[in-house]
């Protein structure tokens, strides 16, 4: 499997409700490909920060909420403690054994067993045509104005 067919399986299971943060990087290029909307925040150019943002949404809120993190950005992300586990927190973590976005190095998680290992082998889609500002306004909006 690769990571579009991961995060497409993913997003098939994503109620219309819930919220869907992603890692920096090619995966928020291809969850945005794969199923742009306004309850989808991209993490952009801050590498590990996402699980921090989910965590802290699952707390606010009674709504599902999807974090999908590279390996890369989990393992930085993994540093988080979360001293009360959110019931409604999901953390994917797409594994390609590679920090995939900044040029292809090997990480460390050869040496931990995944849950899903990606194949790498997987056409990365072009930028996402939003700006980080109008990705904030559009999310703080779809947050505020939804049912839940």
């Amino acid at each position: 499997m690769n990571k579009k067919q991961a995060i497409t399986d993913l997003m098939a299971t994503v109620n219309d409700d819930d919220i869907v943060i992603s890692s920096v990087g090619h995966t928020s290029r291809i969850l945005y490909h794969v199923k742009d909307r306004p309850l989808n925040f991209y993490m952009m150019g801050s590498m590990g920060c996402e699980l921090a943002m989910g965590i802290g949404m699952a707390l606010n809120t009674d709504r599902r909420v999807h974090v999908i993190s590279g390996n890369g950005s989990a393992l930085m992300g993994l540093s988080t403690i979360v001293v009360d586990h959110p019931f409604n927190l999901t953390h994917h973590i797409l594994d390609d054994q590679k920090y995939e976005s900044t040029g292809g190095q090997q990480t460390s998680s050869i040496m931990i067993r995944s849950t899903i290992i990606i194949d790498t082998r997987c056409k990365v889609p072009e930028r996402i045509p939003l700006s980080p500002i109008r990705i904030k306004e559009r999310f703080y909006e779809a947050v505020h104005n939804a049912k839940h």
